[in-house]
């Protein structure tokens, strides 16, 4: 066995290997030989099975044993001739060629290593990030919203007319063709006019009304209703006006609204109240402006900055993986156009840069997460699973089950990683 190993460069080796017939044949008679030791065969005494029983029992899988044991034997060959130590590997070994010649085999091996950054000097390439404002009007608003999330319902007294903003108890059915439809009827529902529970145009109707005034309300139903049986279709509601009510907000807040508002305060007033809503907003607005301006600065500029090999098995699993993704947006006669060999080429070509870069940012910061010590443990990723799955209302535990099927928890790891990495470089400058 010839084996020529090369180191491409930081990054990548690779290695020649060529394999003669004569050591193909060698290994398979050794192999045989092994195997036929503890082969039970009827007719023959264990240890006494003859070689060409053996390895006619052993069928296809005898050459997938000699090419398993060869092969191994020239990726160690290569690794001792390159002195590349197994934990520097990244991903598996791939076999860019593989050729029968004459009875040998014409092979090229090819590995990833992980790659040396050099780290120096990048918290002084964070961009310059300048605290956001946060404004009297802002303030107002939210403490006008929080302040309204407490308001209590109080019967309305001094009128019996419906208005806007209302909270209006009703009796109500609903009519198509003249008869009523499932699901179409309430009593003594509470209903907030403006706040769009019903069909558009139903709460509209309703202002104007008079206590224990009855109404026939006629409504279409929108094209893109739940219901079939109902969508796009005309009816009409009878609906009587029971009572009328509206949310008072509190213009002063006592103990019982501060401990709903602000749970973590002893007491509280109003001016604690804005003191927490201005930290808040603030705290908002400064994790928008480093998510979505800071960050995508500082990635850039980190790329720009620092040159490195990288491996080209990766960047080639990022190129086929964003060329799948971009398949998926296509109608079945534009992924027609991609049978064509050169078209995919191009394609990969297209999206390589971006593929380099991806895979430059992900040693990255892989490097500047280990130097700032920052890490993510099995239960983070968890809770991380599980309530993006709470949140997009699905079961969290067959999301956690479908991303561990799938492998693709060290994605999610690395996000967060990432998430909290860049939070503490740039809140630390912050502080400086």
């Amino acid at each position: 066995m010839e084996v020529n190993a090369i180191r491409n460069d930081s990054a990548n080796i690779s290695a020649k290997v060529r394999i003669s017939k004569k050591t193909i044949d060698e290994k398979m008679n050794k192999i045989v030989k092994e195997q036929a030791k503890n082969m039970s065969v009827a007719g023959f005494r264990k240890g006494k099975v003859p070689a060409s029983v053996a390895k006619s029992r052993l069928g296809e899988e005898l050459q997938k044993m000699v090419n398993q044991d060869l092969m191994s034997k020239a990726y160690k060959t290569m690794l001792e001739d390159l002195e590349i130590d197994v934990e520097q590997i990244v991903g598996e070994p791939r076999i860019p060629k593989y050729e029968e010649i004459d009875g040998g085999l014409d092979v090229e091996i090819a590995c990833d290593l992980r790659p040396t950054v050099i780290l120096e000097g990048y918290k002084e390439l964070i961009p310059k990030i300048t605290k956001p404002e946060v404004t009297d009007e802002e303030i107002a608003t939210r403490v006008d919203s929080l302040l309204k999330s407490v308001a209590k319902e109080k019967k309305v007294k001094d009128r019996d007319i419906l208005e806007d903003k209302d909270i209006a108890l009703i009796d109500f059915e609903g009519f198509m063709d003249g008869k009523a439809f499932e699901g179409g009827k309430g009593e003594a529902y509470s209903l907030e006019i403006g706040s769009g529970s019903f069909i558009p145009g139903f709460e509209e109707q309703l202002i104007g009304m008079k206590i224990e005034e009855e109404k026939e309300i006629n409504l279409t139903f929108p094209t893109e209703y739940g219901s079939k049986d109902l969508a796009g279709k005309d009816t009409m509601f009878k609906v009587k006006l029971l009572e009328i009510s509206a949310k008072v907000v509190p213009t002063e807040i006592n103990e019982e609204i501060a401990k709903k508002l602000m749970p973590n305060r002893e007491g509280g007033d109003m001016d604690a109240l804005k003191e927490d809503v201005t930290q808040q907003i603030g705290n908002e607005k400064l994790s928008q402006l480093l998510q979505n301006e800071i960050k995508p600065k500082y990635v850039d500029t980190l790329i720009e900055n620092y040159n490195f090999d990288i491996p080209q098995g990766i960047v080639d699993q990022e190129i086929n993986l964003a060329l799948q993704n971009y398949l998926r947006t296509l109608n079945e006669d534009e992924i027609k156009e991609y049978s064509a060999k050169d078209k995919v080429e191009a394609k990969k070509e297209e999206l390589s840069a971006e593929a380099q870069n991806s895979v430059k940012l992900t040693f990255l910061v892989d490097e500047l997460a280990r130097d700032n010590e920052v890490t993510a443990d099995d239960n983070e990723v968890k809770q991380a699973i599980m309530y993006e799955a709470y949140q997009n209302g699905q079961d969290p535990t067959e999301s956690l089950k479908r991303y561990e099927e799938n492998n693709m928890l060290p994605a999610v790891k690395m996000a967060i990683i990432e998430q909290k990495l860049f939070d503490q470089l740039f809140r630390e400058t912050l502080k400086a």
